[in-house]
């Protein structure tokens, strides 16, 4: 029933009801339809009937006025549910995929550096030579903005672990920020293996656990669109 109020076809239906309403209600009245010339119309009913319709017609006008602005402000307001609910979404993927690539095949600095341009899409290392830290802090920001976004736009979201992966993430970008360009190439240490570990781990967990009830979210939007 919902979905049939909310689709294209309830306008007309809501038109022909009030129209349907109006008739009758005429009809109460003693208006009829006459072909015969030689009987009396009375003109009382039929300026009783002409103010009735009239007062009908102008409330329909009024509320076919407020409810077409109000289901397109609606509908506004849900696609930018849904774009907002769909970018922390695509945010927090790519923070697991990153994962799983470092998890898998990261063996020194420039990898963990290739695999933020590949699934983070940070700009290459070589175009911000003399800008790399506030690059990277700027960078940092709007992915923390992006993935946080969803305390606000889930009822189900777990804060806490998206936070914890967030805070990984971020060791590691410093933990290269500090390294000179002679190093990038080199071994990653025991500490870094550590953190890419855990980072994997709660990764992991976000997957399995707050990933299905965002995709659950999304398809919800989607079928309300």
């Amino acid at each position: 029933m919902k979905k049939f109020i909310k689709g294209r076809w309830f306008p007309l239906v809501a038109a022909m009801g009030v129209v349907a309403v109006v008739v009758f209600v005429m009809v109460l009245l003693g208006w009829r339809i006459t072909y015969a010339p030689e009987l009396e119309n009375s003109w009382d009913a039929i300026s009783a009937v002409a103010a009735l319709v009239g007062v009908f017609a102008s409330f329909a006008a009024i509320m076919v006025a407020i409810w077409i602005p109000k289901r397109i402000a609606d509908r506004q307001d849900k696609i930018a549910l849904f774009e907002k609910r769909l970018q922390c979404q695509m945010a927090i993927l790519s923070m697991i995929k990153w994962s799983n690539y470092l998890y898998s095949d990261c063996r020194t600095y420039q990898d963990i550096i290739f695999g933020m341009g590949v699934f983070l899409n940070f700009p290459k290392w070589s175009e911000i030579p003399q800008y790399v830290e506030k690059s990277m802090h700027d960078f940092m920001v709007i992915f923390q903005t992006d993935i946080m976004s969803g305390r606000y736009l889930f009822d189900d979201f777990d804060e806490d672990l998206i936070e914890k992966a967030y805070d990984l993430m971020n060791a590691l970008v410093i933990s290269i920020l500090v390294l000179r360009d002679n190093q990038m190439g080199d071994k990653i240490s025991k500490e870094t293996e550590k953190s890419i570990s855990d980072l994997n781990k709660i990764c992991n967990e976000i997957n399995n656990n707050t990933i299905p009830k965002i995709d659950k979210a999304l398809k919800i939007d989607a079928d309300r669109r």
